[in-house]
């Protein structure tokens, strides 16, 4: 994928990433011992849904507006009420950047991490692209929850782990751009995960054609018996069938530790989620969400 986020943000596969991100927060803050989330591909935090990258694909227009009655974000929709729950930390935060009745503020994977987090939790942004960082430097500026990090997210995650706190989750949304992202990936992760074996680790990728979306869960599942972790998760969600490889159809996440109840909690939501998601005529049959452990 040809990747700058502001092109991008607000899309489907930015509310699916989001959503499970905030589920694994909330849970994570039903103790009060204190985390650190190290986002590894941070962007630059913030994005106008107005600007000219988010207008020239119009992509947010079948995202995140769905999820607020005529795009309005002082009105989210209603869904089901576990879906409503689950969804309340995320649309608020969106609300709080967004006073008025236009949806244009959207917040980037460490700015909504950072509305979340209590006085005792921290932040680790990382972004390569010298002004994508320059951007998430200045959004953080002052902020003494936060440290911003200018580094290549995977030769660089071996430096962060562990963190200081003795929980922590790890966000790694690359923009695969390069050959064998993937693969670089699962080194990075093989290598984190012994040096921080109980942290939980969330990869997001990209799904075009389906056959390459199961190449890469048999690769993570070769993987398991070397990183020695009891449970990886495989989610995803398709808004169109996965038969067209130039266009993005579907979205998916490997979450290595991932909490007890996140099976279960998306299992029950993503095909709600998906519902109201769906760019494809109501009568294409297709596998619209998975949920399985690898």
């Amino acid at each position: 994928m040809n990747y700058l986020h502001a092109y991008h943000a607000g899309n489907f596969a930015d509310v699916v990433k989001h959503v499970t991100m905030v589920a694994i927060i909330t849970y994570l803050q039903r103790k009060e011992t204190p985390f650190r989330i190290i986002d590894m591909h941070a962007g630059s935090g913030r994005y106008s849904l107005t600007g000219r990258e988010a207008r020239a694909t119009g992509e947010a227009e079948a995202g995140i507006n769905r999820l607020f009655e005529d795009g309005n974000p002082l009105k989210p929709v209603s869904l089901s009420p576990d879906l409503d729950q689950l969804l309340q930390p995320y649309l608020s935060v969106i609300s709080r950047l967004n006073p008025g009745t236009a949806l244009d503020v959207f917040p980037g994977s460490p700015l909504l991490a950072r509305h979340l987090l209590r006085p005792t939790d921290r932040l680790t942004a990382c972004e390569l692209r010298d002004t994508e960082f320059a951007r998430l430097e200045k959004l953080f500026a002052g902020d003494r929850q936060v440290l911003t990090r200018h580094i290549d997210s995977w030769t660089g995650l071996k430096g962060l782990v562990p963190p200081d706190l003795k929980r922590g989750l790890i966000v790694m949304d690359p923009p695969y751009e390069q050959p064998h992202e993937f693969e670089r990936a699962l080194d990075a992760i093989s290598t984190a995960v012994r040096r921080f074996p109980m942290g939980i680790y969330m990869l997001w990728y990209p799904i075009k054609a389906r056959y390459l979306a199961d190449r890469w869960a048999k690769s993570m599942a070769k993987r398991k018996p070397l990183l020695g972790v009891e449970t990886i998760l495989r989610a995803e969600l398709y808004v169109r069938p996965p038969d067209n490889a130039d266009q993005l159809n579907g979205t998916g996440l490997h979450i290595i530790n991932p909490p007890y109840t996140l099976q279960r909690t998306l299992e029950d939501s993503l095909p709600v989620l998906q519902r109201v998601l769906q760019q494809a005529a109501p009568t294409q049959r297709f596998h619209k969400t998975l949920v399985e452990l690898l």
